[in-house]
Order: structure tokens, then sequence, then C-alpha cells
């Protein structure tokens, strides 16, 4: 019951996060949104995701996080009514932001779940978490790109609020799925110099598998920000689709959701490290089969990019829970900064280079990021190698 429970939360809360990706053509109409201004818009939920990724932690810690999952979901389910009463791109902008508020303060919690237990029952909760966020940002494109263009704008959004209070139902009645481990550190603050001393704490071992974690967290989103985020502006501009005709795409990432285990067998095989960099290089392949001017093939490259873009998800979130107990939480809030800058950068780059250089530019400026990724982790990985040999 706790996977079961663990995969609907996580599928709410990235229900709120990509809403805006497949809707151009409507955000063009009633907002007057250019294809330069709609990457703002997708970068606000981001940007709050950042910044409240420092600070999720600490409040999971003096908060319960069951009380912190619950508040989150009804002030999310309001943020959508919100979202369909605004008449103007700065209310978007605002509502969004305050999405962004509210999404780490679930993943933290849910996060902590899944760092307790056995090691076969962290894998399975991983698995559904990880399985979650894929259909949560499937549904968030295109289940919301069906709503609005079937039921217009204020309608669309909210039906998105009923589906918020559904959620926090059923979290109301598995209240008992959400207890909170204790933490191994007397106290958690998320002042500077607390900040710092903690890194300091960190082993040599943690802080490298860290450092490395944070690097590649960037690169995920970036790639997954930049494409999702530019593939909408390309299809309603170059092949003339709709909302949720575009969205249809990106119901290609549904495949992902039998992959999650895959890549854990395969960083169980080979090393957790070897892994990553495995789907990184399959991943950039995939973007630069985004090239070819076939819509079903462009579909095609798509889906292979959620496969691998979602595998190396699920391996930095077990990496993640597989830390030493009292870093989870100090890795998670710094992990998901890293993790959600990436998706600010991505979402305002490719909104940019595609406006203006076209869709070349979007894939040059991916595949950079990943091979710049993989290159900086096999430089460490030897490095490290080089360090325990001498």
């Amino acid at each position: 019951m706790q996977v079961l429970i663990i995969f609907i939360t996580s599928s709410g809360a990235f229900f709120n996060l990509y809403q805006l990706q497949s809707l151009y053509p409507q955000l063009h109409q009633l907002f007057v949104v250019s294809g330069t201004q709609a990457g703002p818009l997708n970068m606000a939920t981001l940007l709050s995701l950042a910044l409240m990724a420092l600070f999720s932690g600490p409040l999971t810690a003096h908060i319960r996080g069951y009380t912190l999952i619950c508040v989150a979901f009804l002030l999310m389910a309001l943020a959508n009514l919100a979202l369909a009463l605004v008449s103007e791109q700065w209310q978007l902008l605002a509502v969004r932001m305050f999405q962004g508020i509210l999404i780490p303060l679930i993943l933290s919690a849910l996060l902590r779940a899944s760092g307790s237990g056995t090691a076969g029952k962290r894998s399975a909760v991983i698995s559904a978490y990880v399985t979650g966020t894929i259909m949560g940002s499937v549904a968030s494109r295109f289940g919301t790109a069906w709503l609005v263009d079937h039921l217009g704008w204020q309608s669309g959004f909210i039906c998105s609020a009923a589906a918020m209070m559904i959620v926090l139902v059923i979290i109301r009645q598995h209240a008992d799925l959400f207890r909170d481990e204790p933490d191994s550190s007397s106290t958690v603050s998320s002042g500077t110099e607390t900040r710092i001393s903690r890194w300091r704490e960190l082993s040599d071992s943690t802080r490298f598998r860290l450092n490395t974690l944070l690097v590649i967290g960037f690169c995920i989103l970036f790639s997954q920000s930049s494409l999702y985020t530019a593939i909408g502006l390309r299809l309603a501009g170059e092949f003339g689709l709709n909302a949720s005709d575009s969205g249809l795409i990106y119901l290609t990432a549904v495949l992902a959701i039998f992959f999650p285990p895959l890549a854990l067998s395969l960083a169980r095989r080979f090393g957790q490290g070897v892994a990553l960099l495995l789907v990184c290089c399959l991943s950039a392949l995939s973007v630069l089969a985004s090239l070819l001017s076939d819509l079903w093939l462009i579909a095609l490259s798509v889906a292979a990019f959620s496969v691998t873009a979602y595998m190396a998800q699920s391996l930095a979130n077990y990496m993640i829970a597989d830390l030493p107990a009292g870093s989870i939480r100090y890795a998670n809030g710094i992990y998901l900064f890293f993790y959600y800058t990436g998706g600010c950068c991505g979402a305002l780059s490719s909104a940019f280079f595609y406006s203006h250089y076209g869709w070349p530019y979007v894939v040059l400026s991916i595949v950079s990021v990943q091979l710049l990724t993989v290159l900086y982790g096999t430089v460490r990985i030897q490095r490290k190698k080089g360090g325990m040999s001498s």
C-alpha cells in the first residue's frame, strides 16, 4: 500500500509542474504570449522549486511530513483555481511561482520516507516515486492540454483543482504511511554557516558522490526542460498542432514507467557511476534523432529521450536515498536546488534558441550539456580511482 500511495502522491505533485508547456496556442491567444515569453512562464515554477528546495529540508525537520503534504495539496488546489481566474501574464507568472514553492515540500517528505526500510523495500518505493513523477509529468502536459482544449481554460483548471483535492482525500485516508523517521542530527538550520558546516561534516566519499550528483541533477532537468519546452513551440509553429494534439507527443513518456527498475538493475550490476554515464550517452543520441523532420520519428526520439531521462532520475534518486541517514535531508535539498536550477536554465535557453535560431540550436545546447556532464563524471571517477590506488 505504501508503494501505491507514494506513486499517487508524487503523481499529484508533478501534475502541477509542467502545465503550461503544451498550452502555447492558448497562452498566445488569451495572454498574448510570444515564443520567447513562454520560457519564463515555464521557468517560473522551476525557479521557485530551486529556491524552496534549500529550505524544504529544515521545514520537514520541524513540521510533520504528513502535515506539510496535506497543506501543500490544499494550497495547490487553490492555486489551480487561481489559474482558472487569471487575466494577465504577471498573474499567471505569480501563480506558477507559488506552485513551485509547494512542490518541494511534498518531494522532500516523500524522499525521506523512501530512505527508510530495507534495501529491497527502498528500491520498490524509489521506483514507485519515480514512476509517479513520470505519470504526473505526462498528465501535467497531456492531461492539462486535453482539459483546456475540450473544456476551456477556466473549466480545465477547475478540474485540475478537483484532482488535487482527490489526492488530498486519498492521503488523509492513509496518514499512517507518512510516519517521520527520527533524524540523527540534533538540530537542523537553514543558515548559510550551518550549511557550510554540514558540508564539512560529510565524509570524503559522501562529498564525492554528492558533488557528482549535483552536476548530474542539473543536466537531467536542463535536458528535459529544454526539449519539452521547445518541442511544444516547434509542434505549434512548424506543424500547426493544437494543444491536445501537441500533448500527444508527451504521452510517449509513459513508456518510461517500465525502465526505472532496469536502471537500478544496471546500477547493481555495473555500478552507479557507469550506469549513469551510459544513460547520458543514450540520451544524447535520442536528442540528436529529434533533428529529423518526420513527426512520427520525432515522437520516437522524444519517447527514447523520456526513457533515458527518467532512468537517470531514478538512479540519482536512489543514490541520494543510499547516502548515510543523517545526510539524506541535507543532500536532497541541495540536489533539488541544482536539479531545478538546471530546469530554469533549460526552459529559458530553449525558448530563446528556438525563437531566434531554430531547433538545431536547441539540440546543440542539450547535447553539449550532456557531453560535458559525461566528461565531468568520467574525470572524477578516474581521479577517485587514481587516489585510491595511490
